[in-house]
């Protein structure tokens, strides 16, 4: 059996679609088969005290009682995970209260290692999952750091509405390097993902070129088109595949949900 993949989404810039990516990605991995033909079975891990990824994903909300806030003071985390509204899913939630943590991760010399701790302590109910994946806040703070330092892959979304959204990559690039040096992980960048992308524009064209120029084959083949269907999913709150499995949304994130499979999976063995 292979080693566990956690992915992160990560970037510090808002409104580049990190939780629409993640919600979406993590359903469309659990829709495809692995070798054995059952369906892959994934955990969503939301690090964002924003909460969005956690309001869209838990199938039951009432039900909720724990959250990531409590894994991290020691709850045990099969006590804080609950079942989304895609099936081989789930999801250990966040809410506000996630926001009392980040001062002690401040204040703390392991500050970014705390997740890292968690996924240790929780090691043989981690391995129930062939996948996690962390969603993280919209800075370079303590919580992007955690998920970064624990995962052993990572996913860069870019909106393709401007060119500004290149700006800042270097210092994110820079900041993971500092966490991989101070962890010692062997931490892989799957890929840049366009997100957002219109054809019919000449500023999505133009940043999915520079991209291509500035990453070259670290840009993931798929984009994320911009969809009606997805956005109205991102306001009823759920994946886009409950809503309509043949969008074409849905039809990028299977395409993506491949192409994460193949770079992680396909080229060694399932888990």
């Amino acid at each position: 059996m292979g080693k566990l993949p956690i992915i992160s989404i990560a970037n510090h810039k808002g409104g580049v679609g990190k939780t629409t990516i993640a919600c979406n990605l993590s359903a469309g991995i659990c829709r495809q088969k692995k070798h054995d033909g059952k369906n892959y079975k994934g955990l969503l891990i939301d690090l964002d005290p924003q909460a969005n990824t956690s309001h869209t994903m838990v199938k039951e909300p009432q039900d909720v009682t724990n959250t990531i806030r409590d894994a991290l003071n020691g709850v045990s985390m099969q006590d804080c995970v609950y079942p989304t509204k895609q099936k081989n899913l789930y999801v250990c939630p966040s809410n506000i209260y996630l926001f009392h943590e980040e001062i002690k991760m401040i204040n703390s010399p392991s500050s970014a290692l705390y997740c890292q701790k968690i996924l240790d302590n929780n090691k043989t109910f981690l391995d129930t999952f062939d996948f996690v994946l962390i969603d993280s806040p919209p800075n370079l703070g303590p919580f992007m750091m955690n998920a970064v330092s624990c995962c052993n892959h990572y996913i860069v979304p870019i909106q393709a509405g401007g060119i500004y959204s290149l700006v800042g990559l270097n210092l994110l690039e820079d900041r993971i390097k500092d966490i991989q040096h101070l962890t010692q992980n062997d931490i892989n960048l799957l890929g840049y993902v366009l997100n957002e992308y219109d054809a019919r524009t000449n500023a999505s064209k133009e940043m999915l070129s520079q991209v291509k120029h500035f990453y070259g084959a670290k840009v993931f083949e798929s984009v994320i088109r911009r969809n009606t269907n997805l956005q109205q999913s991102q306001t009823l709150k759920k994946p886009v595949f409950s809503l309509d499995a043949n969008c074409n949304g849905a039809i990028d994130f299977t395409r993506l949900a491949n192409e994460v499979i193949q770079k992680i999976w396909r080229k060694t063995n399932d888990r």
